[in-house]
């Protein structure tokens, strides 16, 4: 999928206006989150999809807290896919990203929306300085895995019984820095012994976020849309 340039298109659309193979499948905005009024169609389109409810407070922690960490999918005026996240400090060393909820609509998948959502959540945590992100998904879920493997997460840990439907969860994790750039803030023995570890676990090339993943058309976009 790439990001159409038409010189008739206008400045403020085309940069985030998507070219198909077949025209008549139309177009796929990516669009920043803006308001409450949007919430009912995200919750309908999540809630759809994902194994687990969740209460309007869940999307509010989210949504009010970090509402630039949130992008649409568009089809028009369809909500077809979205991705929320949060960016908070952990074990008061690292800048932890950790991305809540995924969702692409069934009948719009295998056409690389849900990687392009989840590279414009990551780049817009680049941008707030993020050391690493993390997501649960479950065991069962092949596609979520590729996805994510694909933009080099890897699989941190398992958690038993992690949902409510009794289905083991993997963690997965991507360090956005090198362990030299880290912030450097006063740690704990523990912590410090753990924090080595994770990133002897990742090999030179896996474990860490390339920026290769974006294009360098696509990668000027998200600057120039989301000044990421």
């Amino acid at each position: 999928m790439r990001m159409q340039l038409g010189p008739d298109t206008p400045a403020s659309q085309r940069s985030w206006d998507t070219a198909r193979t077949d025209p008549a499948e139309g177009e796929i905005r990516y669009v920043p989150y803006k308001g409450e009024e949007q919430l009912p169609y995200l919750m309908a389109l999540i809630d759809n999809d994902l194994s687990e409810p969740y209460s309007i407070y869940t999307y509010r922690f989210f949504l009010h807290s970090w509402p630039d960490l949130c992008f649409l999918a568009m089809d028009g005026d369809k909500y077809i896919g979205v991705v929320i996240s949060k960016l908070e400090r952990h074990r008061s060393t690292t800048l932890r990203g950790y991305i809540g909820m995924l969702v692409v609509d069934n009948t719009y998948r295998k056409r690389g929306i849900g990687s392009t959502l989840v590279k414009l959540s990551i780049e817009a945590m680049k941008n707030k300085d993020a050391d690493e992100v993390v997501l649960e998904t479950e065991l069962t879920n092949g596609g979520a895995l590729r996805l994510y493997e694909n933009l080099g997460f890897i699989r941190d840990k398992r958690l038993s019984r992690y949902y409510l439907n009794g289905v083991d969860a993997f963690r997965l994790k991507l360090w956005l820095k090198r362990q030299e750039d880290m912030h450097t803030c006063e740690e704990t023995a523990e912590d410090d012994q753990a924090h080595h570890a994770e990133h002897e676990a990742a090999s030179a090339n896996q474990g860490y976020y390339d920026d290769a993943l974006l294009d360098d058309d696509f990668e000027q976009q998200l600057r120039e849309r989301f000044g990421v």
